[in-house]
């Protein structure tokens, strides 16, 4: 290659490296958009919304049976595309911003990952019952496996994980028992 040639390429790299950040940047943001929390191709759905109705005051002639409390999960679907889960004495810690959840549909799987919102990354020693209400969209009239994964439910006790079919009905209630604080001691 001559001098010229090589000098004649130095000139024409500055169009060539633009045109480069022009292509990341397009192939970048088709790979965001691909990202998006209703990803149609793998059929995952992470839509919902999540509601404190407001802080429990568990009763005790309700939500006891043999010294335990429990948390209660109940569900009513409009039969069109939107599926209303309520959970009664949630546990969640007494410092937090607010109440959350992650809610996925996948086929035939509800999955909802509670969470905890803060201000500050400083959490109080101290834990209460709320009442959460979480709102699915994109469900039919079909069988599905509802799990809830609590923060703070553990060791012996038993998991919120459900089937519920829409086709049979369009309501019910589940109890769980918690044993330990915040629900019991």
């Amino acid at each position: 290659m001559t001098n010229e040639a090589y000098k004649d390429r130095l000139k024409n790299a500055p169009d060539l490296i633009g045109a480069l950040f022009v292509l990341a940047g397009v192939l970048l943001s088709l790979w965001l958009s691909g990202c998006e929390s209703n990803n149609a191709a793998d059929g995952i759905h992470e839509k919902g919304e999540v509601l404190l109705l407001e802080k429990s005051k568990p009763s005790i002639d309700k939500f006891t049976r043999n010294n335990k409390l429990f948390t209660h999960i109940s569900y009513q679907f409009d039969g069109k595309n939107t599926l209303t889960i309520t959970q009664r004495n949630a546990a969640f810690n007494c410092c937090c911003q607010q109440q959350n959840a992650q809610i996925s549909l996948h086929d035939t799987l509800i999955l909802i990952a509670q969470k905890e919102d803060y201000i500050s990354t400083e959490e109080c020693d101290c834990l209460d019952l709320y009442d959460v209400v979480y709102k699915v969209s994109g469900v039919s009239e079909k069988a599905y496996r509802l799990v809830v994964n609590e923060i703070y439910a553990g060791g012996s006790e038993e998991k919120i994980d459900l089937e519920i079919n829409l086709k049979s009905g369009n309501t019910a209630n589940f109890m769980f028992a918690r044993g330990h604080y915040p629900w019991g001691m």
